[in-house]
């Protein structure tokens, strides 16, 4: 007699924490690495800032909110943000250290861990490529200790490769140079299937065309990959 082939079933996902569970789901979902890139004035800064201050998004989901900007002491909106939050104007590997120390006390699963988020404001720059830090490191095992961790930097470039591999959530504001435009093509175009570059590029230059202080989402946690167009317009 023949045995019946075995066949894979569907596992159900763990709920996770439930102050999360009512996000609208074109949003970022936690435990997540979200990289915002873009140029000078393309409306980064407001994006963290609508995150991070609206109940709509984020406000009151997370216990803990840790800045680094090293725009904090120049840019108003970080003031704003200054005024509510625990917040430093530069990056020290020690930062990082009282996270884990902090929050390694508690199982990642542990209700009674407290839900944090971690900000990099263009704190990130081409110097972290060059030598070892704590952050690095971390951001490869982040969803033990936080919940979502905002890089905002103005090239793709400046990330490290073991950061950047840990991006779940890539929202592109509008660049100045093309050439940063070809770097983001050339790292996540892929992403878009057959002729993902092209397409890339279509859908950056429908966001970006007429407008200015637009985003493109890549919400690369999804599979297949979704693309919004500020949140509210899906076009891919």
């Amino acid at each position: 007699m023949d045995k019946t082939a075995p066949v894979l079933y569907k596992v159900k996902d763990l709920d996770g924490d439930e102050r999360f569970q009512d996000l609208h789901p074109n949003l970022p979902r936690p435990p997540s690495c979200c990289v915002l890139v873009g140029s000078i004035k393309s409306s980064k800064t407001n994006t963290v800032c609508n995150f991070l201050l609206r109940n709509d998004m984020f406000k009151n989901r997370f216990d803990i909110v840790r800045v680094l900007s090293a725009t904090l002491h120049m840019d108003k909106k970080m003031m704003l943000l200054d005024k509510y939050f625990h917040c430093d104007d530069h990056y020290e590997d020690k930062y990082i250290e009282a996270i884990i120390k902090s929050q390694g006390q508690y199982q990642k699963d542990d209700p009674n861990r407290p839900t944090y988020c971690l900000v990099l404001d263009d704190i990130i720059s081409p110097e972290f490529n060059k030598r070892n830090n704590s952050l690095a490191l971390f951001m490869t095992k982040m969803r033990h200790y936080i919940d979502m961790c905002i890089i905002s930097v103005q090239s793709i470039n400046h990330i490290p490769p073991l950061i950047r591999a840990q991006t779940r959530d890539l929202i592109i504001a509008k660049q100045q140079n093309h050439k940063e435009v070809i770097k983001l093509m050339e790292q996540y175009g892929g992403l878009l299937g057959e002729n993902g570059d092209k397409k890339f590029l279509e859908l950056y230059n429908y966001v970006h065309k007429d407008q200015m202080y637009q985003l493109m989402y890549m919400k690369i946690s999804e599979n297949p990959i979704w693309v919004l167009k500020n949140f509210n317009e899906r076009i891919f």
